[in-house]
């Protein structure tokens, strides 16, 4: 935080409604939401950091207003946490109804979509309109995503590795491979692994030390005889009469 200039961080908040959200490595700088579940804070005793509007929507609140001041908000994006605030009573929830939480949760999407509309006519350049999601545990605040980098959490060639042993595994040329495997029960138990450099699944080798050949990944080369024309048979003796 003292190297970026940055005065708050937390972990990734979308991971858990979707696991491809995360990643191997990375600390993301964008304009985002930082979970109020677990975040870390530099405290400056300035009144502007501090939520004003509600209690529903205070941690999107707080990191809107952290990075409209800095620029710029940490979000450990290998990290999340799996919470199910929606599902029991107290904590947040015992600020809208202490019995029902069915009525506590339908209360706290409506003061949400109220803090939500507020936020964006406050912050208009760091917030957009509210967003229409159907599921009860959707944010409704809509954050404009901004240009950031992102930074490693170790050196950056290993960033550069990361970054694409994920490209590699999140592509259709993986699934094929996986799907290949799984269909195939005399390869179901090798183990793939990437190339780092090329991004290209090492093949298992012999014990020669040569590389095999995945014959059942590539498409069969047949030739169809019924679309090529017909080969003209040569008559031998006709043409020794002719020649003669």
């Amino acid at each position: 935080m003292k190297t970026t200039g940055a005065y708050i961080c937390g972990l990734n908040s979308t991971a858990s409604q979707n696991v491809l959200n995360i990643h191997c490595d990375g600390i993301s700088t964008r304009n985002g939401e930082i979970n109020g579940f677990l975040y870390f804070f530099l405290n400056r005793h300035d009144p502007e950091l501090q939520p004003q509007i509600s209690d529903a929507t205070e941690d999107a609140e707080r990191s809107l207003r952290y990075f409209k001041q800095d620029g710029l908000v940490l979000r450990y994006r290998m990290y999340c946490g799996i919470t199910s605030c929606w599902l029991y009573s107290g904590g947040l929830q015992s600020l809208f109804h202490n019995q029902s939480i069915p009525r506590a949760n339908k209360k706290r999407k409506k003061a949400e979509s109220a803090a939500a509309l507020k936020l964006h006519e406050l912050l208009p350049e760091f917030c957009g309109p509210p967003s229409s999601h159907k599921s009860m545990s959707t944010l409704r605040v809509n954050f404009l995503i901004s240009r950031g980098a992102v930074l490693c959490s170790s050196t950056d060639e290993d960033l550069r590795r990361h970054n694409e042993l994920e490209r590699y595994y999140k592509s259709d040329y993986f699934s094929r491979i996986f799907a290949s495997m799984t269909a195939i029960p005399h390869v179901r138990k090798q183990c793939l692994t990437a190339s780092i450099v090329t991004s290209k699944p090492c093949q298992p080798r012999k014990e020669t030390g040569e590389r095999r050949r995945w014959k059942f990944l590539q498409p069969p080369k047949r030739r169809w005889k019924f679309l090529q024309p017909p080969e003209k048979k040569r008559n031998t003796e006709s043409e020794a009469l002719h020649d003669a």
